[in-house]
C-alpha cells in the first residue's frame, strides 16, 4: 500500500512539475495517475472491511479511513486537473490545506 501512495503522490507532482509543458501526453498521465488512483482506493477498501471483519483494532481502522479520503480527494483533484488547462494558485492552496487535515501516516 505504502508504494501505492508514494508512487501516486510522485506522479502527481511530477505532473504539476511537467504535465502542463508537454499538452499532448497530459490526459495520459491523468489517465494513469487516476487508474492508480483507483487501484489504491480498492485495496484500502478492501482493507477496511477486513479490519471491521477481523479486528477491534480502531486506530489502524481510523488510518486506513484517513489514507481513503486523501486518495479520494487527491483522484478529485486529478479529474478536475484533467478538464481544465491548469491549476491555479487557490486551487494548490486549497489542496494543501486539505491535505494536511488527513496526514497520512507510514508505518
Amino acid at each position: 500500500m505504502k508504494f501505492l501512495v508514494y508512487s501516486l503522490v510522485l506522479a502527481f507532482s511530477a505532473y504539476l512539475v511537467f504535465g502542463f509543458e508537454v499538452e499532448s501526453e497530459r490526459n495520459g498521465v491523468v489517465d494513469a495517475l487516476l487508474k492508480n488512483a483507483e487501484t489504491l482506493k480498492k485495496y484500502v477498501d478492501n482493507d477496511l472491511h477486513k479490519y471491521l471483519n477481523n479486528t477491534e483494532d480502531f486506530q489502524e481502522l481510523m488510518h486506513l479511513e484517513r489514507d481513503m479520503v486523501r486518495v479520494e480527494f487527491m483522484s478529485d483533484i486529478l479529474s478536475n486537473l484533467s478538464s481544465t488547462e491548469n491549476m491555479t494558485e487557490h486551487h494548490l492552496h486549497l489542496m494543501h490545506q486539505r491535505m494536511e487535515q488527513f496526514p497520512m501516516k507510514f508505518e
